[in-house]
């Protein structure tokens, strides 16, 4: 369906153009069922380097469908006005073809493991190549090391001026303030941090609350994307720890938004 071109080069037109027919294909696949409601569109950053921080809701409720929660930001920043193309963080284990493999096939009753095996080699053969096509940048987990590679790619892609996604999912700590919302972790703060020390860049860090995507197949849910104005960690200077008051700064946003869109879903039940 989707010819891969071989000698790709990530964020050239090219790419842009695979980008998006990639991304939409994705979006359609697993946002068929789901109407979508977008809010503060207008608080998008259009073409200069921004850190993007979200909660990941799929990814807390359930393992099968984390892919949604990224479907649905795509689909947020494909709309108009201020369309853009962004950088997801990918687990490393979807770079190695072997890891991939048993990522997808751990979630799978041991029967389709071996059923699909034929099915899940040529998925991951297809899916690895186009991944890295369009941008994605690899993470590893701190057990494995190479957060300092990381840290470098996604301090690269913002000095060029791109758009970086921080899909919030700490799997060890749920968050304090809110039962949708894992600990934020301090990533996306330190290297907003960072830059500014360095470079003196006060990059914005745009906050967006998901709500709805968690469940596989949930026919005619409505998922609500929630934008939020962008902060800066210039704000956090004079802090004590300026990457931890940034990154509990950042929580308690998202929170908030997650909290106006829950209250827009009582206010249309009431009115029902």
């Amino acid at each position: 369906m989707f010819p891969f071109p071989f000698d790709i080069e990530p964020f050239t037109v090219e790419a842009d153009l695979f980008y998006q027919r990639i991304g939409r294909f994705i979006a359609k696949v697993f946002l068929l069922f789901n109407t979508k409601e977008f809010k503060g569109l207008e608080n998008k950053i259009p073409n200069s380097a921004n850190i993007i921080v979200t909660n990941h809701p799929a990814a807390v409720k359930e393992m099968i469908g984390p892919v949604k929660d990224v479907a649905i930001i795509f689909s947020v920043y494909d709309t108009q006005p201020n369309r853009r193309q962004l950088s997801f963080l990918a687990s490393y284990e979807i770079f190695s073809k072997k890891e991939f493999e048993e990522t997808i096939s751990k979630h799978l009753h041991p029967i389709f493991r071996i059923l699909l095996k034929p099915v899940i080699q040529l998925f991951v053969t297809y899916a690895i190549p186009r991944i890295k096509a369009i941008g994605a940048i690899q993470v590893y987990s701190s057990e494995f090391g190479g957060r300092r590679e990381t840290r470098e790619r996604i301090k690269e892609c913002l000095l060029e001026g791109r758009a970086v996604v921080f899909l919030q999912s700490n799997v060890l700590h749920q968050s304090e303030i809110h039962p949708y919302l894992r600990r934020f972790r301090k990533g996306a703060a330190f290297i907003a941090y960072d830059l500014y020390r360095k470079y003196k860049m006060n990059i914005p860090v745009t906050p967006i609350s998901i709500y709805g995507t968690e469940g596989f197949v949930r026919p005619f849910k409505k998922i609500r994307v929630n934008i939020g104005k962008s902060m800066f960690i210039k704000s956090f200077l004079k802090a004590k720890s300026p990457v931890r008051s940034f990154t509990d700064a950042l929580e308690d946003r998202v929170k908030d938004l997650l909290e106006e869109s829950a209250d827009l879903i009582s206010l249309a039940h009431s009115q029902k």
